[in-house]
């Protein structure tokens, strides 16, 4: 397994994120079938092939709602759509408001109805996340029916991760990206959480 802790003393400049530069291919959002509970929206290349990575972004609990538009407005969604660098179908669904925590069952549902619906390489899942998100990739790679290539987790929340599993997160790479002064989220927790899982890893 592939772990890797990012760990800033200094809250990051939201400019970073957003100025990454121009990506290769150009695409659009578009809505996805009515889904219960969550809308998506799924951003699609202007030219498909024949076998395309997917990529999975959660989003933070200040985007819940049901407007299926906040989700695709924050920096990690926006910076993902604006940096595709070949085709690639990007996944961004919303948990409605007061949502606690992610639906491993309804976020592997839309899955399914993506790979249905596009030329999905099974090989390429990728999921993303931050804060409430990013505790939403843990549920995943934790009891997802789904095996993903490669997880970025950005300042994953909750009130501790004791209810993860942390044997069965498998082969899945793993970034995680936390800052010292971050007044939300336990930094020494994700921390912590992080050497368990790669103390698991290694026995």
């Amino acid at each position: 397994m592939i772990l890797t802790y990012v760990f800033y003393g200094h809250n990051l400049d939201k400019s970073i994120a957003t100025d990454v530069g121009a990506g290769d291919v150009s695409g659009h959002w578009q809505a996805g079938t009515d889904s219960d509970p969550y809308p998506y929206q799924v951003w699609i290349p202007e030219a498909q092939t024949e076998s395309m990575p997917l990529v999975l972004i959660l989003h933070t609990r200040g985007e819940q709602g049901d407007d299926n538009n906040a989700q695709i407005i924050t920096e990690l969604a926006s910076t993902w759509a604006n940096n595709v660098e070949e085709p690639s179908i990007l996944l961004a669904p919303q948990a409605p408001s007061g949502t606690g925590a992610w639906s491993v069952t309804d976020l592997d549902n839309i899955i399914y109805e993506i790979q249905s619906n596009y030329n999905i390489d099974l090989n390429r899942l990728y999921i993303t996340g931050h804060s409430f998100g990013g505790r939403g990739v843990l549920n995943m790679l934790s009891g997802s029916d789904h095996k993903f290539a490669a997880a970025t987790l950005f300042a994953p929340s909750g009130k501790g991760f004791d209810d993860l599993d942390t044997s069965t997160l498998g082969e899945t790479p793993q970034w995680y990206v936390v800052s010292k002064s971050d007044v939300i989220v336990d930094d020494e927790a994700v921390y912590n959480y992080f050497l368990e899982v790669y103390a698991s890893d290694s026995q």
